[in-house]
């Protein structure tokens, strides 16, 4: 598989590698997310031994035996021995080192943990033993990876018996927009929002991108062919995380396809004859803590009343909205005809909500690299809805030591009018909104031929800057 991006983790992984002493590291994220890649690419060319272990859902015998053949393969070693415990295994790998250094991977330690003949904490009681007895003293490096998110948060609380042995955690996120157009950096910018639109931040799904071919050609064939590897892949995807949430595909469902970004309250009044409100709530947070579904809400709000979800993984959304309506015309060999009947609303709907999505990530990113001054100090959005039809939205709000800065997104080239809508919309603010001292507009290009001083741009291109990697 191809490997692009992940500059910060990798950094925090190669750094910690390259120490004299021991050092655990916990990796987590949702599944496909490139984990066990990231890992693969910070060892490379590493002067020692590693031994990458999969753990599976088996006693405690069949991983220890699993993690002895996989240092075999890695050392050539080929003596016949059997070990009883993890302890006994890793001191007689360092034995036989000498003064090669050891780098133990156990990739998603969670399933072993599930099925240990000593339960999840007499395992994780096991490991932190074998960390302090043998592996500390040889100055080894441990890096447990796992893509259960519950249980390994469970490992990093202060209660858990290995805390303190992994004091480095990278916590692995689906890739924003500009990391994905590596993924096809011969598209324009415009096509590339369109393919993050599509596509989403999944390595394992931009893997299957044919950059050779246009984004809407890549679309039509992965997605709306009987054959096409998405059109397959993505309902298996959401049947290992959404599916597992029991009303989650649902409530997911409702929520992508619904062109308001829906509240609890409403999500609620939809099955209140079938579900609680605290049923709902629950199902809700779980999508939330998968990163499949995020909550928005005004900027500097803490009022739950006022939250709204939106679908947070791009290619589950656009399946949704998309391809899971069509599937009986795809199956049928139509799909070229489905594609043509929602193109528009996918280019004109749909697309111009993830260029928001990524003009945010854009102003995280230059934050972060220090190309935006002031710093910004919060990013969010900004609604009102106080009835009588008295309502507005602005697309992204940053606030900065000066105050607000409101930035709006148009998937298309700026004009002129866009500009004066968006300063009387600003005139027509309720008195308890936050008001800004600048305006701002992400565009595809700027035309609108008005007064630099009224606004800013930033426009599509600029957003694809190769100093923002």
């Amino acid at each position: 598989m191809r490997f692009f991006g992940r500059t910060e983790e990798l950094d925090t992984l190669r750094s910690g590698l390259a120490t004299d002493n021991y050092q655990g590291f916990l990796i987590y994220g949702r599944r496909h997310v490139g984990k066990s890649a990231l890992i693969m690419k910070a060892v490379e060319g590493i002067n020692g031994l590693v031994v990458f272990y999969q753990c599976i859902k088996a006693p405690d015998k069949v991983n220890i035996d699993g993690i002895f053949r996989e240092y075999q393969k890695a050392s050539g070693d080929s003596l016949a021995v059997s070990f009883n415990d993890l302890s006994s295994l890793v001191e007689y790998i360092i034995s036989r080192q000498k003064d090669k250094k050891l780098i133990l991977v156990l990739d998603e330690y969670p399933y072993w943990r599930e099925s240990s003949d000593l339960n999840k904490d007499g395992l994780d009681s096991a490991l932190q033993q074998c960390i302090d007895r043998v592996m500390a003293r040889a100055n080894t490096k441990l890096i447990i990876s796992g893509s259960y998110l519950s249980a390994m948060e469970e490992i990093s609380q202060e209660k858990s018996p290995l805390a303190g042995r992994l004091r480095k955690s990278i916590y692995l996120k689906p890739m924003d927009y500009y990391e994905a157009s590596l993924f096809y950096p011969s598209y324009s910018s415009r096509d590339k929002i369109i393919a993050y639109a599509a596509f989403g931040g999944l390595p394992f799904i931009l893997e299957t991108i044919d950059s050779s071919k246009d984004v809407l050609t890549n679309i039509e064939n992965l997605y709306l062919k009987h054959d096409g590897e998405l059109f397959k892949l993505i309902p298996l995807l959401i049947g290992e995380e959404i599916g597992k949430t029991g009303m989650g595909e649902t409530l997911y469902e409702q929520i992508v396809k619904s062109e308001k970004k829906p509240n609890l309250k409403e999500l609620s009044s939809l099955y209140q004859t079938r579900f609680t409100k605290e049923w709902i709530r629950k199902c809700l947070e779980s999508l939330v803590a998968m990163d499949v579904i995020e909550k928005v809400f005004p900027i500097g709000e803490t009022n739950e009343k006022v939250f709204r979800y939106i679908g947070a993984e791009n290619a589950f959304d656009f399946y949704f909205r998309y391809v899971r309506p069509n599937e009986d015309s795809i199956l049928l060999g139509n799909g070229k005809i489905a594609f043509n009947l929602f193109k528009e609303d996918f280019l004109k709907s749909y697309t111009p909500k993830i260029f928001e999505k990524a003009a945010k990530e854009f102003l995280i990113r230059a934050s972060r690299k220090g190309l935006i001054s002031p710093s910004i100090k919060n990013i969010g959005t900004y609604f009102y809805d106080i009835g009588n039809e008295n309502n507005g939205q602005f697309d992204i709000v940053t606030l900065d030591e000066k105050g607000y800065i409101f930035y709006e997104c148009k998937f298309h080239d700026l004009l002129k009018e866009n500009i004066q809508e968006e300063k009387e919309q600003i005139a027509s603010l309720p008195s308890f909104a936050p008001h800004p001292y600048a305006l701002a507009f992400f565009s595809l290009d700027d035309k609108s031929k008005a007064e630099k001083k009224e606004y800013k741009t930033i426009a599509s291109e600029e957003m694809f800057n190769a100093d923002l990697l």
